[in-house]
């Protein structure tokens, strides 16, 4: 409930809190309000942790008629950064406007953002209703990630609910986020 109450804010978490479990749970009972061209974003600074929650996003789904892209780029196996565009592409195309969930890195949310966001391409813009960030300590505490950040500050010159999570948060993360909520 605390997610419906806010615009932005920061979930703290330890380790193994449920942080992952409960934005899949919020995604999944939340996914029949979105409307047409809308998307949950669920966002992690690695590959490897996109395709952790990617995967439990599709076992938790259990075959229901939702959409989930798993934004990467390149990583070593065969997937490439164009496999996720043609999906994203086919969600966006003129006759599927569905909503669908979308899990990626910082890197392609750019991407997301500057091909179908911010673009008014074939006669609409995409929003993302609500986009939770997973470990956003590593966006403002390590320099690799740090441009990252402006990725995330273009979407909140939108309306997108932007829910922030950690488990060691940063002093300065409430510049950003104005809502902490912490689980002990």
């Amino acid at each position: 409930t605390w997610v419906s109450k806010i615009r932005r804010g920061v979930l703290i978490a330890g380790t193994g809190m449920g942080k992952t479990t409960e934005v899949v749970k919020y995604c999944l009972t939340n996914f029949n309000r979105l409307q047409s061209r809308q998307c949950f974003a669920v966002i992690a600074p690695t590959i490897l942790l996109t395709k952790q929650i990617f995967n439990r996003f599709q076992e938790t789904c259990n075959n229901k008629n939702i959409n989930i892209i798993l934004g990467i780029g390149a990583d070593g196996s065969r997937r490439k950064k164009a496999d996720w565009l043609r999906e994203f592409e086919a969600c966006n195309n003129p006759q599927n406007r569905n909503p669908f969930i979308f899990v990626g890195t910082p890197d392609q949310l750019d991407n997301l953002y500057n091909r179908f966001i911010a673009s008014d391409r074939d006669g609409g813009n995409i929003t993302v209703d609500t986009m939770f960030i997973d470990e956003i300590h590593t966006m403002y505490n390590h320099t690799d990630f740090r441009a990252k950040i402006s990725v995330l500050e273009k979407f909140m010159c939108t309306d997108t609910k932007m829910i922030a999570m950690t488990g060691t948060p940063p002093r300065y993360i409430t510049i950003d986020f104005d809502n902490t909520f912490t689980v002990e």
